[in-house]
């Protein structure tokens, strides 16, 4: 009888010790940063945590020939392809203006992707998308 109060006790003392110890992925604090460098494009696009957002940073400074932002996009990781003009990023050939959007996701879900530059939906350049320390 003392045996099975024993395993039971351990049982119950194991179950909740994982139930504790249970990972869960921490947010990210605000201002924690991730960055790519396109060197193909001679710019980097820098990420960075707001309290529910990320805001992207970025210029690039070569690699365009045309001033359509309809014709360039970006992707992050499987994502969808968004236009230059949906981003609100100008183009001044060779390069681009300052440009800056707002994500609606944590940082998390996007650190260790691949972030790529499409011209006429032809991959122009690409990088990943790494935690700045």
């Amino acid at each position: 009888m003392l045996l099975k109060r024993t395993l039971f006790a351990a049982f119950i003392a194991f179950s909740l010790l994982a139930l504790c110890l249970n990972a869960t992925p921490l947010r990210r604090d605000v201002g924690d940063e991730a960055a790519v460098d396109l060197i193909k494009l001679d710019g980097t696009v820098t990420f960075i945590q707001r309290k529910k957002v990320v805001t992207i940073f970025g210029k690039f400074k070569q690699g365009f020939t045309e001033n359509d932002p309809e014709k360039y996009f970006i992707q992050i990781g499987s994502g969808q392809l968004q236009s230059f003009a949906q981003l609100d990023i100008v183009i001044v050939a060779p390069g681009t203006a300052s440009f800056s959007h707002t994500l609606f996701e944590d940082l998390d879900q996007i650190e260790n992707k691949k972030l790529t530059v499409f011209h006429n939906k032809l991959p122009l350049a690409s990088g990943t998308i790494t935690p700045v320390r």
